[in-house]
């Protein structure tokens, strides 16, 4: 049986960060979670076929807050999911949640139901840049919550950062990771904050309650990042994604290696074959298809070889291992169309790709500019 990936997004929060434009929705009432669960558990249902083709080899559960949902539903869920669909012999399972709703029970039930890695949410120690970015728990917080997972039996654990906050300093965020290197986590994310017009964030800069972000100082911090995590026996693996040996995410590799991938919940995206497709974004849109036993799409795409060709090598420069262009061209029957093998030596002459051992990658100049890199391959 073929792999597959699946993620599953549980959409509500106890309050949602001043950064966040995530499909995610805060002060929801307990029916209104129980109503939600239902209908997931009915969705998982509807695809029942794929479980006769897929073996589930990587399951995150993502949000949102899953961790502030009633460990009756996520043990539902499982018990569904597992009902409908074969797992691997050796299955990664994860849930997100943050310090301040993980207590010990939930988190030993977790255990109990095979979701054995959790993925912390820190983005940083430090009060004040927590109090900036609407995060209502502390650094207290999160270390009883480790403490308690490390009691249990949790060994994989992740702890998401954030840097190029308004009003952190360089020294802040270097204080922030080697606090989090002492904890000896062994799974790093560190993302550099995207300000996205919606959000409270933005509101607040626009209107000068907040300093504007310094983009040469989020290049500092992440040239540090980059340099610092590695001599601490993290590799990074993945433009924002370092890990101790044997702990890389497969979930999120799955992503990156564009292999299949299907996507329940609110405004879930899914990938199987040359099919791209995604779920309604409200809730009665998606309650109203779930209870008339449909799929609840709201889009859906076919690709060509060449469109996913594209595709892959655009995910596949995220990796620091690069990618085989070769195997590219093997695995889509296609070869690299002339414009994008301009483009690639444009970006060969410019220094912000190279190719080393029969692999394309980016520089460590092309990772500051991988953005506008990833852009021009897809225009």
């Amino acid at each position: 049986m073929k792999k597959l990936s699946l993620y599953i997004h549980i959409p509500f929060c106890k309050k949602k960060c001043h950064y966040c434009d995530f499909r995610s929705f805060q002060n929801c009432g307990r029916d209104d979670i129980q109503e939600y669960m239902e209908d997931l558990s009915k969705e998982i249902d509807l695809y029942r076929h794929l479980g006769k083709v897929y073996v589930i080899d990587t399951l995150f559960i993502g949000g949102g807050t899953p961790s502030m949902v009633p460990v009756e539903g996520i043990a539902k869920i499982m018990k569904q999911l597992r009902r409908v669909f074969p797992f691997s012999e050796d299955p990664e399972i994860s849930i997100e949640g943050n310090p301040d709703t993980l207590s010990y029970d939930k988190m030993a039930r977790y255990y109990d139901l095979g979701i054995h890695r959790l993925s912390m949410g820190l983005q940083s120690e430090n009060r004040e840049l927590l109090k900036t970015i609407g995060r209502i728990h502390s650094a207290e917080d999160f270390l009883a919550s480790l403490e308690n997972a490390r009691k249990i039996g949790y060994e994989n654990i992740n702890g998401d950062l954030m840097f190029g906050l308004p009003g952190q300093r360089l020294k802040t965020f270097q204080n922030t990771l080697q606090w989090v290197v002492n904890l000896n986590i062994p799974h790093i994310s560190a993302y550099g904050l995207i300000i996205n017009e919606e959000t409270e964030l933005a509101r607040r800069i626009n209107h000068g309650v907040l300093p504007e972000p310094d983009e040469d100082l989020e290049v500092d911090m992440y040239d540090f990042l980059r340099k610092f995590l590695p001599k601490k026996g993290y590799q990074h693996y993945e433009i924002s994604n370092f890990a101790k040996p044997g702990f890389q995410c497969r979930h999120n590799r799955t992503y990156w290696e564009n292999r299949e991938y299907l996507g329940l919940g609110l405004g879930a995206h899914s990938s199987i074959g040359n099919r791209r497709f995604f779920n309604a974004e409200d809730f009665d849109s998606y309650h109203r298809m779930i209870q008339a036993e449909e799929k609840p799409l709201a889009g859906e795409e076919l690709l060509s070889d060449r469109e996913r060709l594209k595709e892959s090598l655009m995910l596949g420069l995220r990796l620091r291992e690069g990618i085989d262009m070769d195997y590219l061209e093997e695995r889509y029957k296609t070869p690299v169309d002339d414009t994008v093998k301009q483009k690639l030596r444009g970006f060969e002459k410019k220094e912000l790709i190279q190719t080393r051992e029969g692999r394309l990658r980016l520089t460590s100049k092309g990772l500051y500019l991988s953005n506008s890199v990833f852009r021009e391959i897809l225009d």
